[in-house]
């Protein structure tokens, strides 16, 4: 704890350097994430549906030339994965959900363009992310119902980082692309973000789990606009 703790702390100074002169810009908003959870013999990303987080940090505009800029970001992003399936068999029926929670430190490194129309600023951005898991949590519960008669079996146990597939769950290094697009009204601003992980973080060479997160987001703008 006390690494990632100091990482943290490492990144937030970085931007508070990086800020002077330029346009900083504190956001938060809804992240509604999934992920591709492929085994060898099921997809079970297939039974997945998107699933409601948070995300909150700062980011930077840097100007570069006319249009151009780049936006480096520190996000505090949810992220994981809800599953749910339900089969019949042999007169029996079988009821599971699994709902893994994580939380990431995530790094986007942008390219934005924006747009002068009307009163308002449109802009789009563009580049690699880094994401640093911290923490999380799998939760699991099956039902199994035969002739009127219900068993339940359920628990939670925390997701340990790493990459020994015998006692590890996730690697807790991500990376992936992230695209947007917002407005910019004045000092506020609203972004649709999706970044798609491309990094195989799942501890398992048998296995493939990768990010996926639909971020909507608002925003405060400090300095120059």
């Amino acid at each position: 704890m006390k690494n990632k703790i100091q990482t943290v702390a490492l990144i937030l100074l970085g931007f508070a350097q990086l800020s002077h002169a330029q346009t900083v810009t504190l956001k938060g908003g809804l992240n509604m994430y999934d992920m591709l959870f492929k085994a060898p013999n099921e997809t079970y990303s297939d039974h997945s549906k998107l699933y409601p987080g948070f995300q909150a940090g700062v980011s930077v505009d840097i100007p570069i030339k006319g249009k151009f800029s780049f936006e480096p970001s520190a996000l505090f992003s949810q992220k994981g994965f809800a599953y749910a399936n339900k089969s019949d068999m042999f007169g029996s029926t079988v009821d599971v959900t699994m709902n893994m929670y994580l939380n990431y430190i995530d790094i986007p490194l942008l390219a934005k363009v924006k747009f002068d129309v009307a009163k308002v600023k449109v802009f789009t951005s563009l580049g690699p992310y880094l994401g640093i898991g911290l923490n999380g949590t799998l939760k699991h519960k099956a039902t199994f119902t035969y002739m009127g008669s219900t068993e339940v079996d359920e628990g939670s146990e925390k997701v340990k980082w790493g990459s020994d597939a015998n006692n590890d769950m996730l690697k807790r290094i991500d990376f992936g692309l992230m695209a947007g697009a917002g407005v910019q009204i004045k000092s506020f601003q609203i972004g649709l973000n999706y970044g798609y992980g491309l990094a195989n973080i799942s501890s398992s060479s048998d296995m493939k789990i990768r990010n996926r997160v639909l971020s909507l987001t608002v925003g405060y703008s400090f300095g120059q606009q």
